[in-house]
């Protein structure tokens, strides 16, 4: 279930004529000098929940050869293979992105000597349901074999403008209380809203996974 917190910032206009029965406004730096219209800046916060619908997929593929054009033929082919899979299980080349690339010595040590030389190849998959991910991967790893690599799944919203909104409601209740509170503590009645700001927590979603190693499958 994923959880987006928003922030609202508000800045609180307080009528300067006093609460009946109150000792008078509370010394405080939010607050305007006693007779005089002052503000009190309040923070009000609200969360909610919701399930992502959809995925992002770190794939790979690494293959070790002895040279390094050996391991850029090995990894393209490897590369090809995922490619296909991925089409094959319905993914558009939209929603398939290269994140990275990268070639690297393979030494033994001691003495220190090359060994070997590994290409690694990665992209990034957009997976529409969630429920996907798990075939998707398990396809993969079929296609490609001992050289796939995965990293990471990552959940997240499609569309959290619903949720957004909710958040926004729920900070707007919190804030409403905590001015009340606030204005009473200072012996002032309640105006309007002067100024205000938003901001919103990055989402987190239980059920994610990371973590970067080969995953095996069919010889390849």
């Amino acid at each position: 279930i994923g959880m987006l917190a928003a922030a609202l910032l508000i800045a609180v206009v307080l009528n300067s004529r006093p609460v009946s029965g109150a000792a008078g406004p509370v010394t405080a730096a939010a607050v305007g000098a006693p007779g005089a219209a002052g503000t009190l800046t309040v923070v009000g916060q609200g969360s909610s929940g919701s399930r992502p619908d959809q995925a992002t997929v770190g794939l790979g593929v690494a293959a070790t050869r002895g040279s390094v054009q050996e391991a850029l033929n090995s990894a393209a082919a490897a590369r090809a293979n995922l490619l296909k899979s991925l089409h094959a299980e319905g993914v558009q080349d939209k929603d398939i992105q290269t994140s990275a690339l990268s070639i690297n010595q393979e030494t033994n040590c001691c003495p220190r000597n090359v060994s070997g030389y590994t290409v690694t190849s990665w992209v990034s998959v957009v997976v529409h349901h969630v429920g996907n991910v798990g075939p998707l991967v398990a396809a993969v790893v079929s296609a490609v074999g001992n050289d796939i690599q995965l990293n990471g799944v990552n959940l997240m919203l499609s569309d959290s403008t619903a949720q957004a909104k909710a958040d926004r409601a729920a900070a707007m209740a919190d804030e409403a209380i905590r001015a009340t509170q606030g204005a009473g503590l200072s012996g002032r009645h309640l105006g309007g809203i002067g100024t205000g700001a938003e901001a919103h927590e990055a989402s987190q979603y239980a059920g994610g996974c990371g973590g970067r190693g080969g995953a095996g499958g069919r010889g390849g």
